[in-house]
Parts: C-alpha cells; structure tokens; sequence
C-alpha cells in the first residue's frame, strides 16, 4: 500500500507558468511537488520566447509594459543565479519601416516613450535587407530560451525530489474540508498550470480560452546580426552563432500542434521578402497557444472546489506575463491578496 505524504501545494504542469509558480512558492518557503510528464506540442517548449514592450500595431504599450518588464529583469537574473545558467538576453529589436506614415506616426509616439528610440536610421544592413523606408529600434525588449529554462528548472526539481513525471489523471483528486489530495499525496491546494492542455481540465471552464496553432523555422545563415531582433512580417531572433529562430504563425481552424507545410511556406515566404541573403532550415516545430479572448492571463480559484486553483493563459506573451503574475498568485495564495477582476478567472465562469 502507497504511504500518503503531505506537501502545501501540488502545481499540475511545467512549462512557463509551472516553473514561475514554483519558483515563488519555494521562495517563499513552502513546500511543493509539480506533476508533469512534458508535453511534445507545449507552447513553452517551442516557443521563441521574445518578449516586446510595444504593440507594432500602433507602435503603443502593451498591456502593464513598464511593470512587466521591470519585474522579469529581476526575476530572471534571481533563476540564472539560482539554476547556474543563462537563458536571459536583453536585444533591442529593430522595426523595419515599410512607408513614411509608419515612420512618422513612430516619431510621434517616441515623444512620450521610452520603450521607442528616437533615431530613425538609414542603410541598416542594407546587403541583407531587401529596401525599406528606414528603421528605428524598439529598448528593454529581450528573449528567454525557455527551453533551456524549463530544462534547467526540472533539474533543480529532479535533484531535490520535487516533481512527478507522469500524465496527470482527474479522476484521482479527492477533496475534504481540511486539504485536497491526488492519489496518496496530501496538499492545502492543487495548481494547475496546463497550458492549452486544460481545455480537457474538467474543473476548467470551457469558454475560457480558444486554442491556436503557431509555427517557428530555426534557421541557419551568414551575415545576419547577432545582438539585435529583426522585426518586419515575422521576426529573426538570433540564438547563438549564424543560427536564427523565425516567427511565428497563427492558425485558429487547424489547431493540431503538428508542424506544416502551409506554416513552412508562410515562413518561407516572408523571410524571402525581408532577407536577401541565402539559409538553410535547420528545424521546424509546432505548438498549441492556449490565447485568452481578452488576452488576459486567467489567475484564481475554481469554481468546483475552493482548494483547485488556475495560472493559465499567459498566451504568446508567456515570458513577460508569467514573471510577474506567478508573483500575483502567490501574494493571493500566501497573504489572500485579492486579485483584480480583469485575470480573475471568475470572468469566465457563468
């Protein structure tokens, strides 16, 4: 017979959301045990993991910039220290500029931000680039390798005999006044942090988020630079030596999380019209984004049992959100902070 054993809180998932979750936790001083078995088409495994201040849209802030990124330069410099290795990057990522109107509604806009330079500059590799009308570059902008990241975390977790792997099953959670428990582990409250994977969560409401495909080519090439992101269609991340991440797409009707051709060729064909220079694909990955409707994260209890909670929907913006809002639930768990309605996931419950 399986001895039960006690641990404050169960968290059911390890990508970004997982591993922020777990970090503040055990920070805090409490005790932890994470369930997953990795999931091959996870968003946080083939994710890019580049993180933007600005929407190119209309060249404004996104949702809480400034706090954002604030918060996730402290945060990943305190998980670098605390797994020995490096996964952060701060890169200023260039916006190249197709007409005049873009260039001036930019000027405008970097009156009043800092996020936004003020140069405007011409001639930028202009033997890799196809002509454009100039570029200007956009500060405090960075990726995380969040592969690496989740790898090097669930070593940390491995080492101090914190995680589970295993396909988590539903219908081993029993709860009681006193603690919620799944199979012979005991626990104040179970956290799950699944990703689009929680759309088959039967304590999860159904509406809350609609699941999108995205695709991501790493490709090999000279002469491209190696400290700056290229933005213009799709981005060019640089990762180390003359290799490149190229992204992303967005596929709402197939959403099977398997890499294809129509994705490779969008890919292809936006490349070809920012670059001039010759690549070759080195490797071509798929994912399934777990997108909110008002792009909000979805942070809180469920409505099911009172000791079932949610860190969900962090969205393609998973490395920015999921720093700073791991910090919100652990303030709402450990200090029964209140959580603002607009990441509540109570809106989606009816």
């Amino acid at each position: 017979m399986e001895t039960s054993s006690s641990v404050d809180y169960i968290i059911v998932g390890q990508g970004i959301a997982g591993t922020c979750i777990s970090y503040q936790l055990l920070k805090n001083g409490y005790n932890v045990k994470v369930i997953d078995c990795g999931i091959e088409h996870s968003a946080s495994l083939v994710a890019a993991g580049l993180y933007n201040p600005i929407v190119f849209k209309r060249f404004t802030q996104s949702w809480m910039a400034r706090e954002l990124i604030d918060y996730l330069n402290t945060f990943y410099e305190e998980l670098e220290l605390l797994l020995n290795d490096n996964f952060h990057s701060k890169l200023d990522i260039v916006k190249i500029f197709t007409n005049t109107n873009e260039i001036d509604l930019w000027n405008k806009k970097s009156i009043n931000d800092n996020f936004l330079s003020k140069e405007i500059k011409t001639g930028y590799y202009n033997n890799i680039l196809h002509e454009n009308a100039g570029t200007a570059s956009v500060k405090e902008s960075g990726a995380v390798d969040v592969n690496k990241l989740i790898t090097s975390f669930r070593k940390h977790l491995i080492k101090n005999e914190l995680l589970i792997e295993e396909e988590f099953n539903y219908q081993e959670v029993k709860a009681t006044e006193e603690f919620i428990s799944y199979k012979s582990l005991k626990a104040k409250a179970i956290i799950f942090c699944e990703g689009a994977k929680a759309i088959d969560n039967p304590y999860f409401p159904k509406d809350a988020f609609k699941l999108t495909h995205g695709e991501i080519i790493e490709i090999n090439a000279e002469d491209l630079p190696h400290n700056e992101v290229i933005n213009k269609g799709v981005f060019i991340l640089p990762i180390g030596g003359d290799f490149y991440k190229v992204g992303s797409t967005y596929e709402w009707d197939k959403v099977s999380g398997l890499p294809s051709e129509k994705g490779l060729n969008e890919l292809n064909i936006k490349l070809k019209q920012l670059i001039n220079v010759p690549y070759k694909i080195t490797s071509h990955k798929a994912g399934i984004r777990p997108t909110v409707a008002d792009r909000r994260p979805l942070i809180g209890k469920s409505k099911v049992f009172d000791k079932i909670y949610f860190f969900n929907g962090m969205g393609t913006k998973g490395v920015m959100l999921a720093p700073y809002f791991s910090s919100v639930l652990a303030d709402y768990l450990i200090n029964d902070k209140e959580l603002s309605k607009e990441i509540n996931i109570n809106r989606y419950y009816h």
